[in-house]
């Protein structure tokens, strides 16, 4: 299929490297030779809705806040149409945001529109990829804390290993504790 429309190429690469300005006007351009095409006639403009949505969705992803003005700038559209596209996909529940009277727009769980800023409630990939991280030095931290416990208990004969190839009788592979009032009864 990309060979039959080699435009196709242009628009993926536009999205994948989030150039959305450039990937709508290509489709935009091409718009009229769809319409042409006996069964994608009836669907083109529900397929750019859709592709401009998604286009918008995915440039909020990474973001807790952004401005309107700036993301009418990233997609070639007025300010006005893109609040309206924003309004619209939070209205439908494609979008969980709200925009607040600052022109910021964030990309979380919105709650209210307010204005031009579009503010989100829910927690950040981000803040859980920190979070996750933090739990995960928290174990190692533990975990060395008791490795080296045990090597200084042995190290200070308090534990003692068995000798290699020696089965300890029914204590489950437990250690043996030596006496500490130095009493070898």
């Amino acid at each position: 299929m990309l060979e039959l429309e080699p435009h196709l190429r242009e628009v993926l690469s536009a999205f994948r490297e989030s150039r959305y300005k450039d990937a709508l006007a290509t489709l935009e351009r091409h718009q009229a030779r769809y319409l042409l095409d006996v069964h994608l006639s009836h669907q083109v403009g529900n397929l750019m809705n859709l592709i401009r949505s998604r286009a918008i969705v995915q440039y909020l992803e990474p973001f807790e806040t952004a401005r309107i003005a700036r993301m009418a700038e990233a997609f070639g559209f007025s300010e006005q149409r893109m609040e309206r596209d924003v309004v619209a996909l939070i209205g439908a529940g494609d979008l969980k945001a709200r925009i607040d009277g600052r022109d910021k727009v964030r990309p979380l769980e919105w709650a209210r529109l307010t204005g031009q800023v579009i503010k989100a409630h829910a927690p950040s990939q981000r803040n859980a990829l920190f979070k996750s991280a933090y739990e995960v030095g928290e174990f190692i931290d533990r975990s060395t804390r008791a490795m080296q416990l045990r090597t200084k208990l042995i190290a200070y004969e308090v534990i003692v290993k068995p000798p290699k190839g020696h089965k300890s009788g029914g204590d489950g592979g437990q250690q043996q504790s030596l006496q500490l009032n130095g009493n070898d009864n």
